[in-house]
């Protein structure tokens, strides 16, 4: 038994390992001189030595926050939502990249209510293309970067509302500030997009990169009205 201190990852060679999301929907980490300890059992699954069993598990309820051992349950046995998190290396994935979901059209929805079940679509005139839209006009067949005529086309009951890109700089700007709560090395990609190095939560050891990431995105949600995809 080792402390991992300076791994971003564990691998067992004998299974394949699957890409990790937290889709759409923190935090306060704070580091403890406690590290981490792994070892391999003898089926090849990952034991943790460190006591906490919220941090040491392959699954965690977005919802609560709590994690537990068993991946074969599709919902929370503590609060019985269904939005659980799960895989193999769930505690020792270090490199973040999140992503706002249709962060244009997103932000409209939640300063207009009105607009919440409408297909919506963020763009120029006619002659334009489309900047984002929600997943209702998504439905539809509508994309970004979609001819405005041919939008418009696919989906005629939708709204159409002009980028008000100053707003966005500054949600953008909002999400970047709470990126910075969990971590200081960030790579920005777009406005609402940027990739996060959470390598430091793996050597503290108090709460791992997953937990603070889904954190991030109840605290995107409910404090911004935001959701964001991780991976």
């Amino acid at each position: 038994r080792r402390d991992l201190k300076h791994f971003i990852s564990v691998r067992n060679n004998s299974k394949k390992t699957k890409t990790l999301r937290i889709f759409g929907y923190l935090l306060h980490s704070y580091c403890s001189k406690q590290s981490w300890g792994f070892e391999w059992s003898e089926r090849g699954s990952m034991a943790g030595s460190n006591h906490n069993r919220e941090i040491n598990n392959s699954t965690i309820c977005r919802d609560c926050e709590k994690g537990f051992m068993s991946s074969d349950l599709d919902h929370c046995p503590f609060c019985t939502s269904p939005r659980l998190v799960q895989h193999p290396e769930l505690h020792t994935l270090a490199i973040a990249h999140l992503d706002c979901d249709a962060f244009f059209a997103a932000v409209e929805k939640r300063d207009d209510p009105t607009l919440t079940d409408k297909p919506l679509i963020i763009g120029g005139g006619k002659r334009g293309v489309v900047s984002t839209c929600c997943y209702i006009a998504r439905q539809s067949g509508v994309h970004s970067a979609m001819p405005m005529f041919q939008a418009l086309s696919a989906c005629p009951d939708a709204i159409v509302l002009k980028p008000d890109i100053v707003k966005y700089r500054k949600v953008g700007e909002q999400v970047r500030a709470l990126m910075r709560e969990i971590t200081t090395q960030i790579e920005p990609i777009s406005i609402d997009e940027a990739y996060l190095d959470l390598q430091h939560l793996l050597e503290c050891g108090e709460t791992s990169p997953a937990l603070s990431l889904i954190r991030l995105t109840n605290i995107l949600e409910n404090k911004l009205g935001i959701s964001a995809s991780i991976g």
